[in-house]
């Protein structure tokens, strides 16, 4: 109710890469339900053209001002798309661990095959292989490949450089190799 009593200011900053002007209104509250008596600023964002639905963004820090807020928030949506990627694509979302240690490796080692699919992939463009991804009709304005896109290119390249290409022959070995006392011995 106070949001359509007060004045909706315009609030020129980039999100996600764009400039944009959302209409914003902010207050201070108590957000008793979540945390009793510790006020929390909101700030309500409202699209000018109305293509958008409005949306409310919540901080515990009162010094901070909208602008800080919105571009906070747009800025760690690229660490929540990189954990939703761990758990959808790369099996973190729910091991099959028993043992500490291997609840211990677990989010690492998701971390480590993210990153060397993500490092794969820039390799790739950096010399030239840019692979593509398929044209769906959900996605028609598609401008960069997501990480499922990247991951589909290494299981195709993988599969055709294990499984399509023709194995080389294996070397001519002239006598058979020594086992490994023998050859412990030949060295003393």
């Amino acid at each position: 109710m106070a949001a359509t009593r007060r004045r909706w200011d315009p609030l020129p900053l980039t999100r996600y890469g764009r400039q944009v002007t959302p209409l914003v209104f902010g207050c201070t509250a108590l957000w008793y339900g979540a945390l009793r008596d510790q006020p929390v600023r909101i700030v309500l964002v409202r699209d000018p053209s109305g293509r958008r639905r409005d949306e409310a963004f919540f901080c515990t820090d009162l010094t901070v001002d909208h602008a800080f807020i919105l571009t906070g928030y747009a800025r760690r949506w690229t660490i929540a798309v990189a954990f939703h990627d761990h758990k959808q694509f790369l099996g973190f979302e729910d091991p099959q661990n028993q043992t500490p240690g291997a609840v211990a490796r677990t989010a690492p080692m998701a971390g480590i095959v993210y990153d060397l699919v993500l490092l794969w992939y820039a390799a790739r463009l950096q010399h030239g292989h840019a692979t593509g991804w398929l044209v769906r009709p959900w996605y028609r304005s598609k401008s960069t490949p997501s990480f499922l896109d990247m991951l589909t290119a290494v299981r195709q390249e993988s599969w055709r450089l294990h499984f399509s290409d023709p194995p080389s022959p294996a070397p001519v070995v002239d006598k058979p190799p020594a086992s490994w006392p023998d050859a412990l011995l030949a060295t003393a």
